[in-house]
């Protein structure tokens, strides 16, 4: 190991991190148990996290009483607390989703529509996968690495241990902490998941679009006014980026969304695929961007409970208005 490797495993044992160490350590013990007991455990978790997270469950409560304002005050605080439990059991469901051998991954995970997906790889066109926030993201798409080689953009973790953490779940690369790697475990599956940080532009991602290699890319961030369109997301307006449309005409893109929900009582997970959006990208971004977020709330009206309503959907503003969360 050279000295910066060096400095940097050591960087990793700084005081802050020791709860994440045990974190870890905990994370890859509780995910080999069956999936039906952890359901359990997850459930109870997200009841602790609703207890302590006292800022983020005020933002899931302003998100679900604007969103949905036709519901009762009694059934805001019951989606609520059911959004907390899908967390919770969502934190061991990304443990399972790391450390699984690639038997118990595909007994675990039912996928519907993957013809399509199929389909428009047969016909040799490159293909943007729109992936929400659903609690599920890291199901979704480490099983998608596992069919084939994928793409997609992401930020940098401030936490060191989570950012190399990460890296390694994802691509399998080596960090700079041997433990860090022996925790992680060896690769037991070729996870084909490039990883792209948003500060390193855009070209790496047209250049695997055009050769072939599915973008998998989050559509519901609010980055923020540049770049974005204050279009209705449950009737809201909200800064929907438009870099969809952007990548989609580059790479004349075809554009699925996907997404994986939690079945039951730990009975597994569901990956869906949708029809390719026709006559996509149309002449206006506006449109385009509006069209997306149409799309994902046809979705969360059947798992409304694992979005992830944690996220501060509605943080921008249109000019002139007021702040959304107080």
């Amino acid at each position: 190991m050279g000295h910066r490797q060096h400095e940097e495993a050591s960087s990793l044992w700084r005081p802050r991190y020791w709860l994440t160490w045990l974190g870890l350590v905990l994370w890859r013990l509780f995910s080999a148990l069956p999936l039906r007991i952890l359901w359990l455990l997850g459930g109870g978790l997200g009841m602790i996290l609703y207890a302590l997270l006292h800022a983020r469950r005020r933002v899931a409560v302003r998100n679900i009483e604007r969103c949905f304002p036709d519901r009762s005050e009694s059934d805001h605080r019951t989606l609520v607390r059911r959004h907390f439990r899908a967390v919770g059991r969502a934190i061991f469901d990304a443990g399972v989703a790391a450390w699984s051998s690639s038997d118990r991954l595909r007994q675990l995970v039912h996928v519907e529509g993957l013809d399509r997906l199929q389909s428009a790889r047969a016909a040799g066109q490159p293909i943007i996968l729109l992936a929400p926030h659903f609690v599920l993201l890291p199901i979704c798409a480490l099983y998608l690495a596992e069919l084939e080689p994928v793409i997609a953009m992401y930020k940098r973790l401030k936490n060191q241990v989570l950012h190399k953490g990460y890296r390694r779940a994802c691509t399998g690369e080596s960090t700079s902490s041997r433990l860090l790697d022996w925790i992680l475990g060896k690769r037991r599956r070729a996870f084909n998941l490039e990883l792209v940080e948003h500060r390193q532009g855009l070209r790496p991602i047209v250049h695997a679009l055009r050769a072939g290699i599915p973008f998998y890319y989050l559509p519901d961030q609010d980055l923020g006014r540049r770049h974005s369109e204050f279009v209705p997301f449950f009737g809201i307006p909200a800064a929907t980026v438009t870099a969809v449309s952007g990548f989609a005409k580059l790479s004349k893109a075809t554009v699925i969304l996907c997404w994986a929900s939690q079945k039951p009582l730990g009975a597994g997970y569901e990956l869906n695929f949708s029809e390719p959006l026709g006559g996509f990208p149309s002449q206006s971004e506006a449109e385009d961007a509006l069209r997306i977020n149409r799309c994902i709330e046809s979705v969360v009206a059947d798992i409304p409970d694992q979005y992830f309503w944690l996220h501060k959907r509605f943080k921008t503003r249109p000019p002139g208005e007021a702040a959304f969360y107080d």
